[in-house]
């Protein structure tokens, strides 16, 4: 075992001046449950590197060399919290009412039997679950027992890495194991304010070149891409990753948004922020499959394994950007055009057709209907159309939109108004 250089006293300081005195409670009471059983008890993965960069959490990640299901049921008789085992990965969470939650799972080894396909588990030692982790500054851990409390294990040069600023992968198959990390890389490059060491990135390039991004499952790289634009940065994750051209190894011929248009986009993601409340993911999705024609944006969906509702606000913009273009125009447009040309689209829609927005015209009309317009309902219903002695038919859907346009422009402004147009669209019918 590697005990690192950094002093026993300093990493326990760290945990101290940086974590909540529960998190501390818990991490002295997983020792003790560990010790009771004999079982060396680690707190590992970003859970480490999160306290050696001094950002406090409430994320607890540990392994045991043991049982991990048999401590977590012990932990949990300690800890006073929920407990969920995953019996097929060996794994258990376990959630306080004080909000804590850790993640429990026993030391294991993984080994690939082939590029991108997920790997064959066995119990292992500390050692060989630090050497599966995807990089150095996630592959320590700090010992919880009782005499070890506090030592920080540093098998490959984590804590270097994290005071130089670099994401470094542990071998040279990384990527070609799991291409997953290919995406990673770049999340954590961004999240922390890093950068790749020239060998990872260029081991990154390699496994690009080999398409080992495409060996991954739909749902895998919908997964990671979710995480990624996710993000608190999105816009610096699409620009790095436009410049490594993983987009072009989502999709052939893929090059994402430039850098004007992503800055454009998170500008507008900003400013619709509390009133759309966008998921910012769904957006640069958008933004993504939008550079490609109908076809293509559909098939790209797809291959993420997106969800039904989310391909269809990608075709939603599809087939209303024509339209929208029309916003541009200096000529009078009525708030009801206004609406009819916006009225299909989702609050992530909404928030990317603004970036598109050209001129101020169109964006003063955009932000406009999403003020004002977008949720304006009329108040007569079906019922009251009938009373007309109307039946149910292509007329029904033509008074109620009338109806409506009129409410939007601000013509009527009562149920009674409401009612008094109708019975003229009926007359004239």
């Amino acid at each position: 075992m590697v005990v690192s250089s950094w002093k026993r006293e300093d990493i326990l300081k760290m945990i101290r001046e940086n974590l909540s005195e529960r998190v501390f409670q818990v991490f002295q009471i997983c020792g003790k449950v560990g010790d009771k059983r004999d079982t060396n008890t680690f707190v590992v993965g970003g859970s480490v590197r999160d306290i050696l960069l001094s950002k406090p959490s409430l994320d607890i990640d540990i392994v045991v060399e043991g049982d991990g299901l048999e401590y977590s049921r012990a932990l949990k008789d300690e800890i006073k919290g929920e407990l969920k085992t995953y019996g097929t990965f060996g794994t258990a969470t376990i959630k306080s009412k004080d909000g804590v939650r850790i993640d429990i799972a026993s030391a294991r080894r993984e080994e690939y039997e082939s590029p991108a396909v997920l790997p064959k588990v066995s119990v292992g030692n500390l050692k060989d679950d630090m050497y599966r982790r995807d990089f150095t500054i996630n592959s320590m851990a700090i010992a919880l027992n009782r005499k070890s409390f506090g030592e920080l294990i540093d098998l490959f040069s984590g804590a270097r890495d994290l005071s130089r600023g670099v994401v470094r992968v542990l071998h040279d198959k990384s990527f070609e194991d799991d291409p997953t990390r290919i995406v990673r890389a770049v999340r954590f490059e961004t999240r922390l304010g890093f950068r790749m060491d020239e060998k990872t990135e260029k081991l990154l390039k390699n496994a690009l070149t080999s398409r080992m991004l495409e060996r991954l499952t739909p749902e895998r790289k919908r997964y990671e891409v979710e995480l990624a634009f996710s993000e608190e940065r999105p816009d610096l994750i699409a620009e790095r990753m436009r410049k490594l051209n993983i987009f072009g190894h989502l999709a052939r011929g893929l090059r994402g948004p430039d850098k004007k248009h992503v800055e454009r986009i998170q500008n507008s993601i900003g400013k619709f922020r509390k009133s759309l409340k966008p998921k910012t993911w769904t957006v640069y999705t958008i933004a993504i499959a939008d550079a490609l024609p109908f076809g293509q944006a559909v098939a790209f969906a797809r291959s993420l394994s997106l969800p039904k509702k989310q391909i269809q606000k990608i075709i939603q913009v599809k087939m209303a950007k024509p339209e929208v273009t029309r916003l541009d125009s200096d000529e009078d447009i009525a708030p009801s055009s206004v609406y009819r040309i916006l009225e299909g689209l989702s609050p992530e829609g909404l928030v990317y057709m603004y970036s598109l927005a050209k001129k101020e015209i169109a964006k003063k009309r955009i932000e406009e209907h999403i003020k004002n317009y977008r949720t304006k309902r009329i108040l007569i219903t079906g019922d009251d159309i009938k009373r007309l002695g109307i039946s149910e038919g292509p007329i029904f859907s033509t008074i109620l939109e009338k109806v409506l346009d009129a409410r939007v422009d601000g013509v009527v402004g009562s149920y009674e108004d409401e009612m008094e147009l109708a019975k003229k669209i009926v007359e004239v019918s």
